[in-house]
């Protein structure tokens, strides 16, 4: 069959699901078969309910075609069942803008004006797009994913596996994405098997809008890189969580909780652990910024460090049980001091950390509250360093050598005297004006 369309003025022709060489969803049109579901209507609010095409069969049908390139010209896409996504698909919207839209009704006035690739779901407890075990290589693409109408139990995307065979899942990006009012935005979750790798992934330039948890990882053995991301998150909700995971690197990451009212319950949220940093990353109007609260996936939490680094904490953060190299983040912004709190067996470096604006009311608060058995291994601050334990390098007297003055070692075999000399049975050597002093 060949569909002939009009796209931006211009005729062109379906061949094969495909135009041009390119599978696009406007060759796959709706049938009667498909079916149709009534829905609230949005553009008028109230009780009014409006009868949309099924598009679920017709796009399951594009994407069992597609292997390679598929465009979701610019259009709304109304469905009530998941799309199963396979290896080797590159899913890419059309759209001028990432523009959706209220989450309850987010019909646009007229139904004819897209600005955007738009898909939304308003069945209950379904994903969008959902990703199995063995699938490799995919990559989505510049369009808005919506959970509408009352619906709940929600995901954007949702990767399952570790029932069946347990074929790790590798090699995905998700790039220029917007996720409204969705359970989970992304959720990555293992069943029964904590050895399935959702792995090697790549989020960037996405937004998150009222999703009770944007990211939710429960999976081992994964790699993530998270850059450019905007998180807006309802009273009560998190960003990302984190319940599961191992090398993680989340960087430039804006997260803005309610402005009143209940106030989102974190930014980061951290069980599970192997390597973790977050950088660059600005958040407000949340219970705790970064809450770390647990161990990592192998063993203790103290094995893989969590690194902070030149992030802007509003609320505060909570640090339990880990390694935790902090680094010139700003704690608080031109208010009061905010709770920096390590806690149970933490062991901390904080490294020219703020932790109040110059002359705020806070100046003296000037480092990590340390709480049960957390220790300062190293800190520095405007004031002073602090270092848990101090061991010099160790020297024997023949080999003191003449460097700068300042210069300090064990000596191995000096003599506790004002000038050092050797045979004896061990004292602090200390290079002072040209010499060597042991007293």
């Amino acid at each position: 069959m060949t569909v002939f369309l009009t796209i931006d003025g211009r005729s062109q022709s379906c061949s094969s699901g495909q135009i041009n060489g390119v599978f696009h969803t406007s060759c796959y049109p709706w049938t009667s078969g498909d079916g149709t579901f009534t829905i609230p209507n949005g553009a008028t609010s109230g009780t009014t309910t409006v009868t949309k095409n099924n598009d679920q069969p017709r796009l399951q049908r594009a994407l069992n075609a597609a292997l390679g390139r598929l465009v979701f010209d610019e259009a709304d896409y109304y469905i009530n069942d998941e799309l199963t996504v396979y290896s080797y698909r590159t899913i890419v919207g059309t759209g001028r803008s990432s523009f959706v839209g209220n989450a309850s009704y987010p019909i646009l006035p007229s139904s004819s004006y897209h600005l955007s690739s738009k898909i939304v779901q308003v069945g209950t407890s379904k994903a969008i797009f959902k990703i199995g075990e063995g699938v490799q290589d995919v990559s989505i693409r510049d369009l808005a994913l919506v959970s509408g109408f009352g619906t709940s139990g929600n995901y954007g995307i949702l990767a399952q596996g570790g029932n069946g065979s347990n074929q790790s899942s590798l090699g995905f990006q998700f790039s220029n994405l917007k996720f409204t009012g969705f359970d989970k935005g992304i959720y990555v979750n293992a069943q029964n098997s904590a050895e399935w790798q959702f792995d090697n992934v790549r989020l960037d330039h996405s937004f998150f809008e009222n999703c009770t948890q944007g990211v939710r990882i429960n999976s081992h053995n994964s790699g993530w890189s998270v850059t450019s991301v905007d998180m807006l998150v309802p009273a009560s909700g998190y960003g990302f969580y984190l319940e599961n995971s191992t090398y993680m690197t989340l960087d430039l990451i804006i997260g803005n909780g309610p402005v009143s009212g209940t106030m989102a319950q974190a930014l980061v949220y951290v069980n599970n652990h192997g390597n973790l940093s977050i950088r660059n990353t600005v958040a407000e109007n949340f219970t705790y910024d970064v809450h770390l609260d647990g161990d990592s996936v192998y063993g203790t939490g103290r094995n893989y460090p969590v690194y902070l680094m030149n992030n802007t904490f509003m609320s505060g953060v909570t640090l339990k049980d880990s390694t935790v190299v902090s680094m010139g983040n700003q704690f608080g912004f031109d208010q009061a001091d905010v709770s920096a709190i390590a806690k149970g067996t933490t062991q901390l470096y904080s490294i020219g950390d703020k932790f109040c604006f110059e002359g705020a009311t806070c100046e003296s608060n000037k480092g990590y509250t340390l709480q049960d058995d957390a220790i300062l291994l190293f800190g520095t601050n405007k004031y002073k360093t602090e270092i848990d334990t101090l061991k010099l390098g160790s020297r024997t007297y023949s080999n003191l050598g003449s460097p700068g003055n300042g210069t300090a070692y064990y000596c191995s075999d000096c003599q506790q005297t004002s000038t050092c000399g050797g045979s004896g049975s061990g004292a602090f050597a200390k290079r002072i004006n040209g010499a060597w002093s042991c007293n």
